[in-house]
């Protein structure tokens, strides 16, 4: 039997989610801390969990799994797509860490920022607004880059027919001010500021015609560093929940959400 409008996952293939850890407190940073675990496993499982409670209409995970020798033995992308596909906009984040790090800026806070803004905009779904063609995509495997196992990779390929035209990726976007890397090819992100930074799955769906933004964040004191003091905990321990900034969470999402608002109207 397939899994909804992709024949190609069997329904074995789609993952119930477990129950999530409680949250108390401020919701961005509770969940924030629920996932930067070391545990890759529980990563994916306490994922899916707060986007099924979120989007239980919206929400598919689809899975792929590798034969022995590969990087790894599976993928696993989580999905929440508003309106149609094919053609649309996808805002997208990866959500594995390298392993032994908490992963809380590389990438758990782009994942909070995507999960934040969709929930905002299932709620003016919810009272009329209309519904824009939008994909919010958590990847798995950023960090296998340029394996085949990569989470984009292998979302262009099970969506091939319905590919979107534009894209903007978040990554290592937790602390201090947004800026684009190398620039702005998707052109939903005018005024911000550029300066470069290592790839992310922007790349990969360049490669595949797809003009597609990468959006990161620093604080203004390190911007003209080649080597900033923030991405020095990057892939290790240090990358602790508590390094990371509410206020950019929060107006990460509203960012998204800019950026949805400019697409429609495009």
């Amino acid at each position: 039997m397939a899994c909804g409008t992709h024949p190609k996952l069997p329904l074995s293939e789609c993952r119930k989610p477990e129950k999530p850890t409680p949250i108390k407190g401020d919701p961005l940073n509770s969940i924030l801390k629920d996932l930067c675990t070391t545990d890759s496993q529980a990563r994916r499982r306490r994922l899916a969990s707060h986007l099924a409670i979120a989007f239980p209409d919206r929400l598919r995970i689809e899975e792929r799994t590798w034969d022995a020798g590969a990087d790894s033995s599976e993928t696993v992308n989580h999905l929440v797509t508003f309106g149609r596909e094919g053609g649309h906009l996808v805002i997208g984040a990866h959500y594995d860490a390298v392993p032994e790090s908490p992963g809380a800026n590389d990438n758990g806070a782009a994942v909070i920022q995507l999960l934040t803004a969709a929930k905002l905009l299932q709620e003016r779904v919810a009272t009329g607004e209309p519904e824009p063609n939008v994909t919010f995509c958590f990847w798995d495997h950023e960090e296998l880059f340029g394996s085949p196992c990569m989470g984009s990779k292998v979302f262009l390929e099970n969506h091939r027919h319905t590919l979107p035209k534009k894209a903007v990726v978040f990554d290592v976007s937790g602390r201090g001010d947004f800026f684009v890397s190398g620039g702005d090819p998707a052109g939903l992100a005018p005024g911000l500021p550029s300066r470069p930074t290592p790839p992310s799955d922007n790349l990969i769906l360049l490669r595949h015609g797809i003009p597609s933004t990468l959006v990161c964040a620093l604080p203004a004191g390190e911007w003209s560093s080649q080597s900033p003091a923030t991405w020095q905990t990057l892939h290790t321990k240090q990358d602790t929940p508590d390094r990371i900034e509410t206020g950019t969470l929060e107006r990460g999402a509203q960012l998204i959400l800019d950026m949805v608002g400019r697409f429609r109207v495009a």
